[in-house]
């Protein structure tokens, strides 16, 4: 709102309840903007239960907290915002899909010997983000019954309503399912720890004797 076009590249800072470098949650930076104009910029971000206690905290934002850009007044570059932390809240990870293919094409058969690609997806479909380290493993056959890991994958940053794709590759030997695990050793806290696992059937055929 000065008389002014502004050249400088200005940065707008969020920080939670303080303005202190290590309570900055976010930065962004503005665009070189005409007198009277208005821009929006939009951040995601998640609180870590780990250091973010529940309850009312304030989000402050600051124009410009390093004074880089001349300005008629300081006195309007600030603006806070209050919002309620619900401590209560869980993630919930689960496996959302899982498939294979060969060359280009997704397959639910193939010889033994045979090389392909599986792929799954995991989501968090909780009300809190995953911050806590943690794995994802996927296995050829069950490991309680010799089942062989095909490779394991370690995930510890999932926003809510996230998901992230992981592939491998393997060589089918034996017609055994594929098992994946999320958190098999519990690492993180959970709105629903029944919903970590799942399984996709394969069929691996054997060639026939005298072929």
């Amino acid at each position: 709102i000065g008389t002014d076009v502004s050249f400088q590249v200005a940065q707008l800072s969020l920080f939670l309840d303080t303005v202190d470098p290590a309570s900055r949650i976010a930065a962004v930076s503005t665009s070189t903007m005409g007198i009277g104009e208005k821009i929006t910029r939009t951040v995601n971000w998640g609180p870590d239960p780990g250091k973010v206690r529940g309850g009312d905290h304030t989000i402050i934002a600051v124009i410009d907290p390093a004074n880089e850009v001349e300005e008629s007044s300081k006195a309007n570059n600030n603006m806070s915002a209050t919002i309620n932390i619900d401590a209560e809240a869980l993630p919930n990870l689960l496996l959302q899909d899982m498939w294979v293919t060969k060359g280009d094409k997704v397959v639910d058969s193939l010889d033994k010997g045979d090389r392909a690609t599986i792929h799954l997806r995991v989501l968090n479909l909780g009300q809190a983000p995953l911050f806590t380290a943690t794995a994802v493993e996927l296995f050829h056959g069950d490991p309680t019954q010799g089942g062989e890991l095909v490779t394991s994958w370690p995930l510890s940053d999932l926003p809510v309503d996230g998901n992230v794709t992981l592939v491998a590759n393997w060589t089918f030997e034996r017609n055994v399912p594929l098992m994946v695990f999320i958190d098999r050793n519990h690492m993180v806290e959970e709105s629903n720890e029944q919903d970590n696992h799942g399984t996709a059937q394969i069929t691996v055929v054997e060639e026939a004797e005298g072929t």
